[in-house]
């Protein structure tokens, strides 16, 4: 009886080897334009802010065009660490930059917290109407969202060492919860104000304007934010002022000055919500020391 198995002989072999060597050659030059990065951070405030991040990123090209449009089309992803005195948080994130002038984002984060002093809690539980309580490392605070930039350089049209003038919106959605509270208790994690389990929007405005000098950028950047955003929960939509300045030291070295204003008002006690809006006040100024490596 004929053997009914298909044996493929040297020719068969022989298109293998080259296919294999084409992906090979395929999969090389892909790797070989993969970008890695890492940078170091130090925040310090004028209110006793303290906190140090590390993050490492692996960019490669996806989507390439040969236009001005898309030929620096790439996805992303970056991982980050920070701690705090009193609290420890991962975030992870990929973005994806499907044309020179969108960023498309989506991640998470988690962490947890503990308590140094009673005024330096990481995580604090309450019900709406009693004092709140320490729930040192008693549970995950989690995050998931999902967010889109539109930003755009004026240097992209006019070259030159004085034509950038750069615009970036940025609006996200995302979902802040903790496993250590209920349903209807409130927490606050790492001082953020108190808050319940739910969605949450943010959307940053920013104008700058960056220079061939030491300090390189000037911006001003307006942060607005909703809790509950799918709830109903009575919340106000909070504004966040800040005037940015950045030095560039070195090609790796830069600081970042930040004052900051903000219609938020103070933890208020008697407010089952803590995030309320208010008057327009000053609330800090911030020192970002970053090193990329």
């Amino acid at each position: 009886m004929e053997n009914s198995h298909y044996h493929c002989g040297f020719p068969c072999s022989r298109k293998m080897v080259v296919v294999l060597v084409f992906l090979l050659i395929v999969t090389a030059s892909l790797w070989a334009e993969v970008s890695y990065s890492g940078a170091a951070k130090l925040t310090v405030s004028t209110i006793m802010d303290l906190k140090a991040e590390s993050s490492y990123s692996i960019r490669m090209p996806v989507l390439v065009g040969e236009g001005p449009l898309t030929s620096g089309n790439n996805i992303k992803f970056k991982g980050l660490l920070g701690l705090s005195p009193i609290a420890v948080t991962f975030n992870a994130d990929a973005i994806l930059t499907p044309v020179a002038v969108l960023e498309l984002n989506i991640g998470g984060a988690a962490g947890t917290g503990w308590g140094l002093t009673e005024g330096l809690q990481g995580l604090l539980v309450r019900e709406s109407s009693l004092d709140p309580v320490s729930d040192s490392l008693g549970g995950l605070y989690y995050l998931g969202k999902a967010g889109a930039a539109l930003q755009f350089d004026t240097a992209a049209i006019f070259p030159g060492d004085w034509t950038s003038v750069v615009m970036r919106t940025y609006h996200e959605l995302n979902y802040q919860g903790y496993t250590g509270a209920t349903a209807e208790q409130l927490w606050s994690y790492e001082l953020g104000g108190y808050r319940k389990d739910g969605f949450k929007y943010e959307a940053d405005y920013l104008i700058g304007y960056q220079m061939p000098l030491m300090l390189n950028t000037v911006a001003l950047q307006l942060e607005t934010s909703r809790f509950y955003v799918f709830d109903d929960t009575v919340s106000d939509t909070i504004l966040d002022l800040s005037v940015i300045l950045n030095f560039g030291f070195t090609d790796d070295l830069s600081l970042m000055v930040v004052t900051q204003f903000t219609d938020k008002e103070r933890q208020n006690t008697t407010n089952d919500y803590q995030v309320v809006k208010g008057d327009w006040r000053f609330t800090r100024v911030v020192g970002i020391l970053n090193y990329a490596f």
